[in-house]
């Protein structure tokens, strides 16, 4: 009887064990920590891209996220991206996925408003000032031809 239920119980080890690792690594996790200014953001968004596959996620209290993503979806070797903001902070960065794993700590930034080169402002006001200097020329030659 000792001897059925010591086969049974090692039977179940050798069954079980392996199956609990491999549900381990079927998952591929992407954490990490958001900051601004060194300090832990909470409550900002996070969207991590991996292999075209996108998730959400929000910090915690302590600037935290992570999410999990099937390994046939984030398998090692493949680029993580992710993204936070909050308000009218932003960051990114990009990690590779290494064992399952992929940490990414971003530091935010304000964003950066646009705009558009001087250069290409003073090109199109000689464009303007040009054409209408050809037009007034123009109309002269041609008011001075009516008269003669």
């Amino acid at each position: 009887m000792k001897k059925n239920i010591l086969l049974i119980a090692l039977i179940a080890i050798f069954v079980i064990l392996p199956a609990a690792s491999f549900a381990n690594s079927t998952l591929t996790q992407v954490t990490g920590k958001v900051t601004y200014n060194g300090k832990a953001v909470s409550g900002a968004t996070v969207r991590i891209v991996c292999n075209t596959y996108v998730k959400h996620t929000t910090t915690n209290k302590k600037g935290v996220y992570t999410s999990e993503y099937p390994v046939s979806r984030c398998a090692n070797g493949r680029k993580a991206t992710a993204t936070a903001t909050k308000g009218t902070e932003t960051g990114s960065g990009s990690v590779k996925i290494k064992n399952h794993k992929g940490v990414l700590n971003i530091a935010l930034c304000k964003k950066v408003v646009s705009v558009p080169e001087f250069s290409t402002i003073l090109g199109i006001i000689a464009v303007l000032i040009a054409g209408g200097a050809f037009l007034t020329i123009r109309r002269r030659k041609t008011n001075v031809k009516t008269m003669v």
